[in-house]
């Protein structure tokens, strides 16, 4: 791919396997750029997190605010990583503290843009979840949750994730400065959605499991149950954190956070190197991923 003009379609399809392997051994072969690239963001996501998320309560309008605000952060460290995966160490060592430059504004408004997307597409999901929950004519009870979910996650949240994934060669695209849009990345992704899908849950299962594991810990040690994942009885009727949510929740967050950003990087990484094979972009240099591709990759 010649920079600022994209080829008409994908040149090479991406391999889940070695997205799983290439990812892992970029981020935890590279923690001293990865601590760079998370230092500001980190510091900046415990800031919103203790200021903006916690004392939300529930709120809609204060959520959607503490929503866009926690994207700053994300939007920070993802094009920093793209840039050291995609440039390499020569070219993009991520600084300590980065300056918010226009490929920033750009991947904040695509991500915006997707956000909207999945909003709009993820309307039947309240439809559906509104007719589980209502009340037969009869006065029997509905579904339980656990029911709506499941039909949920089978029915609307893995073809949205498909979604998500096709539109994201965005960014790391943007990362890198170039003149691409969502219908580039449509075309792009077309034929390996589901493999792009596949290479993003193999890679991102094990820490995401450790993750989920720490939460379930946490809940369990504070509520006895699973609240702290299902949010059941964390805001009382008055719309306030409930007894004990707000010091589990910090707790949570002291383990969950970092693991967050690991997860983020294999995330990004997976991309950067899905959009590199796809589409045949040709760095400066050979990049941080440069000696992993093989000649088949580089064509």
């Amino acid at each position: 791919m010649v920079q600022s003009a994209p080829p008409e379609d994908a040149i090479a399809f991406v391999s889940i396997g070695k997205s799983f392997r290439l990812a892992h051994a970029l981020v935890f072969g590279n923690l001293g750029p990865l601590l760079r690239a998370a230092a500001l963001p980190f510091v900046l996501s415990w800031v919103i997190f203790y200021l903006l998320v916690l004392p939300t309560g529930g709120q809609p309008l204060l959520a959607v605010i503490a929503t866009l605000v926690a994207l700053v952060p994300y939007v920070l460290f993802a094009v920093s990583w793209h840039r050291f995966v995609l440039l390499g160490r020569n070219e993009a060592l991520p600084a300590i503290v980065p300056l918010w430059r226009r490929r920033h504004w750009r991947f904040y408004g695509y991500l915006l843009g997707l956000m909207g997307i999945i909003l709009l597409a993820s309307l039947p999901i309240g439809l559906l979840l509104a007719v589980l929950a209502a009340p037969t004519t009869g006065g029997d009870t509905a579904p339980q949750p656990s029911q709506a979910l499941i039909a949920t996650v089978l029915l609307f949240v893995i073809p949205l994730f498909y979604l998500v994934m096709r539109l994201s060669f965005v960014f790391p695209a943007v990362s890198v400065d170039e003149s691409y849009r969502f219908v580039h990345a449509w075309r792009h992704s077309r034929g390996q959605g589901w493999r792009l899908v596949g290479a993003t849950i193999v890679t991102l299962f094990p820490t995401g499991l450790l993750s989920g594991v720490t939460t379930l810990a946490v809940s369990f040690a504070y509520f006895g149950d699973t609240r702290l994942i299902s949010g059941e009885g964390l805001v009382d009727e008055s719309g306030s954190l409930a007894a004990g949510a707000q010091s589990a929740m910090l707790v949570d967050a002291v383990v969950t956070q970092p693991l967050g950003y690991i997860m983020t990087a294999l995330f990004v990484t997976v991309l950067s190197f899905a959009f590199r094979v796809s589409t045949g972009w040709i760095p400066p240099n050979e990049g941080a991923m440069g000696s992993a591709l093989e000649p088949a990759d580089r064509e």
